[in-house]
């Protein structure tokens, strides 16, 4: 188990996700259960994504945001067939975490990839220069992936519904 947030933006919001970043840093910490073991957030031009993580897969390596060839992602997952998905791209960052081949296969097949990807999952992922992004959660939606639209046309998502609300 893991916790995200990300912030997006949409046409109507162009270049105001980043300035969100500084709430972020703040809202990430609310699902630090989610994942006692890592932080890492990170401020994209046109969007931010923060990450709790829970390290069980590749420990020394799987820190999120993840990002590789102009994408970045950020998940709550298990992806059962990551060896085999790993063997398929051309290209992948440098960890042997299962997570680490979401945005390899979403660069290769868009949207399409989602379904390669055989486990649970809740996925952010953008692309930093056209600016488009997918966020997606496994068929059964046993991994939670909650969504707020801000009044500025930003979109929230988190892992839990606690994250993007003010107190």
């Amino acid at each position: 188990m893991c916790g995200l947030l990300a912030i997006v933006e949409t046409p109507e919001s162009a270049g105001r996700a980043a300035r969100h970043g500084t709430r972020g840093e703040a809202l990430i910490d609310r699902v630090s259960h989610r994942g006692p073991d890592q932080r890492g957030t990170l401020a994209l031009a046109n969007a931010w994504l923060g990450h709790r993580r829970l390290a069980i897969v590749s420990p020394d390596t799987g820190m999120q945001p993840c990002r590789h060839g102009g994408t970045t992602w950020v998940t709550n997952s298990e992806i059962f067939n990551h060896a085999e998905l790993r063997e398929r791209v051309a290209s992948l960052p440098d960890s042997r975490s299962d997570s680490a081949v979401i945005g390899p296969v979403l660069r290769a097949h868009g949207v399409d990839g989602l379904s390669q990807l055989d486990g649970q999952f809740a996925i952010v992922a953008v692309d930093e220069k056209s600016g488009g992004w997918i966020a997606a959660r496994d068929h059964a939606g046993i991994c939670p992936l909650y969504v707020g639209f801000h009044s500025d046309g930003t979109v929230w998502f988190a892992s839990e519904m606690k994250c993007p609300i003010d107190d």
